[in-house]
């Protein structure tokens, strides 16, 4: 750790509070920003907001040549995975979708042999023996093609409730050589205001969700169902769902939606919208999760090949890493109950793994997190000075007594940041996440500097995380 040589500051910089300033002024007493733990502040526990999507793709998830992401990810002790698009991170193999569980809709629904069962007893088994919790989604993975064969309104929606009650039997009653799994969560369909998930009208859409819930509930008054899965766009949609659910008395035990941003800032802020729309209805006590979420590509670029692979770079790189870290820190104080990462290992390769089965940047944040959350004896208040909505951190004071901290800062510019050091603590760690560094490494010294309490940091271009730990001093 390098002392703060005599051309930097030795103390804390004196910054005004830019709301008294002009905009102009105020950007320029952004360039410092000061981090302030407090470990006399107890701000509860950490919240269990890192969930995934589609938790250990079953196939190559251990050949030769390839990171064994079962192990990798049994590591982190993640509390919970949503399971939608399945199929595509494991061609070839019958999982989740109801149309790939029951294949043959005008064959009996109460015979055992129409089901196949097998690959996704195996699929939800080694989740099941990982210790995570399933939130399980009745419904179909996207089509994208111009024909659509498994995304059109099912035909009877009673006997489609049906084939679901049995499926729910099958893993939580033992039905059909099932199980005993009580898995307790349970979406209705994904995203049926995007025409790629619900070949039909967001009203059949309703009368399906309606038709589910009440058999469903009738038969399991101790599970969870909900919906409706809309998109990040879809807030008209998610209204008029809310709207329907009040006004026709449904069952409703949680609330989903899909979060895709160019900002965690615009991610977050949603999150406090989304809530008000539920307590504005009444729905006060039902909680509010996000189903999917992952820093968004410009989607304009996709028609273009080469602008299209520069954006899948991008957000499978430390760009999409850091924008984890800030959204994992800021949902600590959002109105969020849980919130799935999409995805463990998607076919683009921009999910925790890539194509080659290897980690991303992304999984490093996330190993980063969990060893915040599954160290913590509690949670530390953070306050900052200068601050932004696309930097978040959050600290914890772990078993050993030591501080631990984690820096999302999700901005383009060059940046100083001030930690500063609590009084009795010294820095033992300091690593960064960025652009040359796909992964948390030490931080060179010429971008850090340590004096009179103050751990100061320097952030080049572009996106930035930082870890730091800092430990007792020994008297």
């Amino acid at each position: 750790m390098a002392e703060k040589n005599q051309s930097r500051h030795s103390t804390p910089l004196e910054i005004t509070d830019p709301g008294e300033l002009r905009i102009s002024e105020a950007q320029k007493a952004e360039a410092v920003t000061v981090i302030i733990p407090e470990p006399a502040s107890d701000a509860g526990v950490i919240r269990p907001v890192h969930g995934v999507v589609n938790y250990a793709p079953l196939q190559n998830s251990g050949t030769t040549g390839r990171t064994a992401i079962r192990e990798k990810l049994r590591a982190l002790k993640l509390p919970y995975s949503y399971f939608h698009d399945t199929p595509l991170e494991n061609p070839t193999l019958d999982l989740i979708d109801i149309s790939r569980l029951f294949p043959i809709f005008t064959a009996d629904a109460d015979d055992p042999a129409n089901y196949r069962f097998t690959e996704n007893d195996e699929y939800l088994r080694q989740v099941i023996d990982s210790g995570l919790r399933v939130i399980f989604r009745l419904g179909e993975t996207i089509e994208v093609g111009e024909k659509k064969f498994r995304v059109k309104p099912p035909a009877d929606f009673e006997k489609w409730a049906k084939i679901c009650v049995n499926i729910v039997r099958h893993y939580n009653e033992g039905w059909a050589d099932g199980f005993h799994w009580n898995i307790r969560d349970w979406a209705v369909w994904e995203e049926p205001n995007n025409p790629n998930l619900w070949h039909g009208e967001f009203h059949e859409y309703l009368r399906l969700y309606a038709t589910v819930a009440k058999i469903f509930k009738a038969r399991f008054p101790h599970l969870n169902i909900g919906g409706p899965a809309t998109t990040t766009l879809g807030i008209k949609y998610l209204g008029e769902f809310l709207d329907f659910c009040r006004d026709e008395k449904l069952p409703l035990d949680f609330v989903i939606y899909t979060a895709y941003y160019l900002t965690p800032a615009e991610l977050l802020a949603e999150t406090h919208r989304r809530r008000r729309m539920l307590d504005e209805r009444g729905f006060h006590s039902v909680p509010l999760w996000i189903n999917e979420w992952h820093a968004s590509p410009v989607w304009s670029s996709f028609p273009d090949p080469v602008g299209y692979r520069r954006e899948i770079e991008r957000i499978s790189g430390s760009d999409g890493a850091v924008f984890a870290a800030a959204v994992l820190c800021g949902l600590q104080d959002a109105p969020i109950e849980r919130a799935c990462f999409y995805s463990v290992a998607l076919p683009g390769g921009d999910g925790m793994f890539n194509v080659w089965r290897n980690p991303t940047p992304t999984y490093y944040v996330f190993e980063k997190f969990c060893r915040l959350f599954n160290h913590a004896r509690r949670r530390i208040a953070v306050r900052t000075l200068n601050g932004n909505p696309d930097l978040q951190s959050l600290a914890a004071e772990n078993r050993d007594g030591g501080i631990e901290l984690l820096i999302g800062v999700y901005l383009r510019e060059s940046k100083t940041i001030q930690v500063m050091v609590p009084d009795g603590f010294s820095v033992a760690v300091a690593e960064t996440l960025d652009e040359n560094n796909p992964r948390f490494n030490a931080i060179e010294p010429n971008r850090m500097w340590l004096g009179d309490g103050v751990l100061e940091l320097l952030k080049p271009e572009g996106a930035a995380a930082f870890f730091i730990e800092l430990i007792p001093s020994r008297v």
